[in-house]
């Protein structure tokens, strides 16, 4: 959800009288919009500064001064306990963006300026990102290339031998699940052939049916002549809209591989 600019400003306004500055910015992610403050202690201006996406925590309604008061000391908690310790080294340093980098997936035509190709999949793209820590992703642009003087071809080839050794095929409540180690970006494995291949003999199976379930991980099953693939896609919307979170949704499809 979108918030308003006369509550980002009450935000940041509340925020300057507790000793925090704060800027605002419309980040885009996965097609989807949001509402970001950077936020950070003091006048001096940190090189690394967390981003609050406030719609998740206005759900509760704009207007009401209790969640107004929640939502300021979260931020501030947040910037306070949680604004990482970052090995600046790692952010630009080939050999630690290849040891992390990974393949993650989204929606196709999202403005997002990051490296990206297409997939078999209709409607998702695929793109290279990297962790320099543990529960920090980068996604990786071209600028990052240039600046390192990597032909582009070379970290696509690790993010896809790297995205095939953190895959996991899961049994979960009866169902089998591809995702990764942390269950972050984990749809990312459906652009690997061999991780495709190996869930076919999991299931036992020559075909099957991927459902995006979201970024982070699909659902598999086997692929017959009974499967009534227009209800797996209707059901597929209808969890997308009820469940998932606008910027985290990959496709309101399932495809056959």
């Amino acid at each position: 959800m979108r918030v308003s600019k006369e509550t980002i400003k009450v935000v940041q306004d509340e925020l300057k009288l507790r000793g925090y500055s704060s800027e605002y910015k419309e980040v885009e992610k996965n097609k989807v919009t949001l509402d970001g403050l950077c936020v950070w202690k003091g006048e001096e201006r940190p090189n690394i500064i967390p981003t609050i996406y406030l719609g998740e925590l206005f759900r509760e309604g704009e207007g009401d001064e209790a969640v107004m008061e929640e939502v300021i000391n979260f931020i501030i908690k947040t910037v306070d306990d949680e604004v990482p310790d970052i090995d600046m080294d790692k952010l630009f340093n080939k050999d630690a963006i290849f040891e992390s980098v990974k393949i993650g997936v989204q929606q196709e035509g999202s403005r997002e300026e990051i490296l990206s190709r297409p997939t078999e999949f209709e409607g998702i793209i695929q793109y290279l990102y990297y962790e320099p820590q543990r529960e920090m992703t980068i996604k990786v642009r071209q600028e990052h290339l240039e600046c390192l003087k990597i032909d582009e071809d070379e970290p696509w080839e690790r993010a896809l031998k790297n995205t095939e050794e953190n895959t996991k095929i899961i049994d979960l409540w009866g169902m089998t699940i591809v995702t990764n180690d942390d269950k972050i970006k984990g749809a990312g494995a459906i652009v690997s052939k061999n991780v495709i291949q190996k869930a076919k003999r999991e299931l036992h199976s020559e075909t099957m049916v991927i459902i995006p379930s979201s970024v982070h991980e699909v659902i598999v099953m086997p692929y017959t002549d009974e499967v009534d693939m227009e209800y797996i896609d209707a059901l597929v919307r209808k969890v997308n809209e009820e469940e998932v979170r606008p910027e985290e949704v990959l496709s309101d499809r399932a495809y056959v591989a």
